[in-house]
């Protein structure tokens, strides 16, 4: 019995010490994650509710919008040149 004491108050003397990290993670990481996952499917308007529209948006910014295109390009060619570039001249100024 008294070992079975010993792991409950070793249990809540663990969680009270990680409670402000599971409070951050839940308020800082997992809730803007779910919500912008949420959003993502649908029309918001911030005077007017959110309007379900499933995968329409996605659809719009793949075959609608040239601009999504271009920017799949520049973002490719900053990680091929640009990061490697910079890695290396980062080693050499280590050096």
């Amino acid at each position: 019995m008294l070992l079975r004491k010993k792991r409950h108050r070793d249990l809540a003397t663990g969680l009270a010490f990680i409670s402000p990290w599971i409070i951050g993670f839940l308020a800082f990481v997992l809730y803007p994650l779910v919500a912008s996952f949420y959003y993502s499917f649908t029309q918001f308007n911030i005077l007017r509710p959110p309007k379900w529209i499933g995968l329409q948006g996605y659809s719009e910014l793949l075959f609608e919008d040239p601009l999504f295109w271009i920017s799949i390009k520049n973002t490719l060619y900053m990680l091929v040149f640009g990061l490697p570039l910079s890695l290396i001249m980062s080693l050499l100024l280590a050096v």
